[in-house]
Order: structure tokens, then sequence, then C-alpha cells
């Protein structure tokens, strides 16, 4: 008979998630992850299997908690569906807690330090995108059926610029660019919807 977890698996992930999100993955040692969860090496790779096992389900756990709240949130709840495309860019790099500012996002940061060396790890990153993607999508199909999107706008490729410009912001904050500079960005990019 397995033994009972003596640990709550969704705060472990999460403690596990922050260490990540702010050293990166390489930058991670055991010792670093033994001293935010409050587990021994041993109990980590008897849970997990490997420092690598336990990336793979923490930027899973971070595309389901954190990715998956923020589309719930903004493109999900949003009462007009444009705004809510605006407001989930906007807030990836406004009014982020301070202790957050310069980390980006787990996801992109992911990407851009393993994803093209990693195949596992790259499917990952592409499931996390596409699911932004399809919740795009989803948002300009209502937009274009209120009349919103200018004519000849496709919904599935106008998604698909969108998920592109996401990393380039999120790249530009964590390198300091300016809010108003990025703002505008964004909102240059949102007439190109509108006309």
């Amino acid at each position: 008979m397995a033994r009972p977890k003596s640990f709550n698996e969704a705060d472990v992930l999460t403690r596990m998630m922050e260490v990540f999100w702010r050293q990166g993955y390489e930058a991670t040692s055991m010792r670093h992850l033994e001293k935010a969860s409050g587990l021994t090496a041993g109990s980590i790779y008897h849970e997990f299997g490997s420092k690598k096992a336990l990336f793979e389900r923490t930027l899973s756990f971070y595309i389901s908690t954190v990715i998956g709240w923020r589309i719930d949130k903004y493109l999900h709840q949003a009462s007009d569906p444009l705004e809510g495309i605006r407001d989930f860019l906007v807030t990836t790099f406004k009014e982020v807690p301070e202790r957050y500012r310069w980390q980006s996002c787990l996801l992109i940061n992911t990407a851009a330090e393993l994803g093209q060396n990693d195949p596992a790890i790259g499917k990952i990153i592409a499931r996390g995108m596409q699911r932004i993607e399809t919740a795009f999508t989803e948002c300009l199909i209502q937009a274009r059926a209120n009349g919103q999107l200018k004519p000849g706008v496709d919904p599935a490729l106008a998604a698909k610029q969108l998920g592109l410009l996401l990393p380039g912001i999120l790249i530009a904050a964590r390198n300091h660019a300016s809010n108003s500079s990025l703002e505008a960005a964004v909102d240059f990019q949102m007439t190109q919807l509108t006309g």
C-alpha cells in the first residue's frame, strides 16, 4: 500500500513555481528546492522522480493555475471581448505586484531558456500558448459577432498575432520598458483589429 503524502502538493508546487519563476530552471538547485518546499531531496526525488520531472509538473501547474486564472478573469468573464483581450495583455506588466515585477512569465521565460532544446518541455510550452491563443480566438469570434472587428479580420489569425505580441511585451517589461510604451504597443495592435 502506498504511503500517504505528508505534504499538500498544490502548496509545494506553488513554492517550487516561485523558485523556478524567479531563478529559471538551470539556476535552480536541489538545495533551493529543498529550502523552498521544506522537503528533503530524497522526498522530492521519490515524489517527482527528477528535477526535470518536477519542473514539468510545476510548469503544467503554472499553466492551470496562473494562466488559467488570468484567462478566466480577463477573457472568459469579460463583458466586452476586446476590452478583455486588452486587459489580459496590459495586466501582464501594469499593476503587477512588486515581487513579480521583473519576473515576466514562467511560460515565456521557459520558452526562452529551454523551449527549443527540450521536446517534452516544448510541448508543455506549446500547450500553454495554445490555451491563451484559443481564448483570444473565442473572444475575437464574439467581437466579430458583436460587429466590433473591421471586415476581413480573421479571428484565428488575429489571435495568433496577439499570441506573438505577448512574449515581446513580457520580455520588454522585464527589460524595464516603460508601462506607457508597452500600453501604446497594445493599443496600436488593438486598433488594427477595429480599424
